[in-house]
């Protein structure tokens, strides 16, 4: 037989799948022909369509027809990428013969103080699934960066979370579970729920990038020091140090706080008391409050910054912000 001459593999296909992290005839509750099913043919499926698309872009840049058609196949290229990611997710979480036991403290601190327990959120992942509308999608076990806390987010296949992290995913696909199941999808969470492997999961929750959001105790946050009023707390002193323009462009105050010049701070410290901590507030929280607080620290007092100023406090729409009358 004659060899017809082909481009190696490698050099028409970037993507590859990840190996199945588990037998598929010892997942607890599923037949091994719908798990096969699903890893080699709707998971496997979107890594082979993928690197079609992207052989499909590769070409119309090269012709420079950036039209329609590169503006559909761009969509595509997310909506795989985001199939690819949470499929592989989906498999990881699952484990053999019963799953794996929740031995890491610091994943079961984070469900109980963002759901109450373990079984409140499995709660919460049933009935997502009970009242789910059809179609395809996700129930991702996801921890956000700007809540600071665990969610149960409920996606469409084109959905993503900014600034989060998937911590666990429930593809709630047909393709998943109607031939074992049916139409029964709470039937289906819970039983991926009771094969749960923590360990893995446990992985991705610990390899969680470090927040980019760092104290500063030289600040104090919008809601400290909402709470610190609210509990009318008699240790602090709150000073309106910014700039004439910006009192006048914005012509309103925190409480009935008092104006300090942030250009004259030695005629006035003297005259603040030095058993409270005093907070200053400009009006985004930028350099002038911060070096006027910097500047009494060095004087002996305990004094901090507003972060992000009185435009922050009006953002909350904290009903403590008055209009000024002096």
């Amino acid at each position: 037989m004659k060899h017809v001459s082909q481009k190696p593999i490698t050099e028409t296909t970037r993507h590859f799948v990840r190996p199945i992290p588990f037998k598929a005839h010892r997942v607890e509750g599923f037949s091994p022909e719908t798990l096969e099913h699903h890893y080699e043919e709707i998971y496997g499926g979107a890594v082979r369509k993928l690197n079609g698309v992207e052989r499909q872009l590769a070409d119309l840049r090269e012709t420079e027809n950036m039209g329609s058609e590169f503006v559909a196949l761009k969509a595509e290229e997310q909506r795989l990428a985001n199939a690819i990611a949470l499929h592989e997710i989906h498999f990881e979480g699952l484990g053999e013969d019963g799953g794996e036991a929740l031995e890491d403290e610091g994943l079961r601190a984070a469900l109980d103080a963002s759901f109450g327990t373990v079984t409140e959120w499995r709660d919460e992942v049933v009935s997502l699934a009970r009242l789910w509308r059809g179609g395809p999608g996700w129930i991702s076990l996801t921890w956000s960066e700007n809540l600071g806390r665990l969610i149960s987010a409920a996606l469409s296949e084109r959905q993503g979370l900014m600034n989060a992290i998937p911590i666990f995913a429930l593809d709630m696909g047909d393709h998943a579970f109607s031939s074992d199941f049916g139409s029964d999808r709470a039937a289906y969470a819970n039983a991926a729920l009771d094969n749960l492997h923590w360990g893995r999961i446990a992985g991705r929750f610990n390899a969680r990038p470090p927040s980019t959001s760092q104290s500063d105790p030289g600040q104090m946050s919008v809601q400290d020091l909402a709470t610190r009023i609210d509990a009318n707390d008699q240790k602090l002193l709150v000073l309106d140090i910014r700039h004439g323009d910006d009192r006048v462009r914005y012509n309103s105050r925190i409480l009935q706080t008092e104006w300090r010049d942030s250009f004259k701070v030695a005629d006035w410290v003297d005259s603040c008391p030095r058993d409270k901590t005093i907070v200053v507030y400009c009006m985004y929280g930028f350099w002038v409050s911060q070096n006027v607080a910097a500047e009494l620290r060095t004087r002996g007092f305990d004094a901090r910054s507003l972060e992000g100023g009185i435009a922050a406090w009006r953002a909350m729409g904290l009903p403590s912000s008055q209009i000024a009358t002096e």
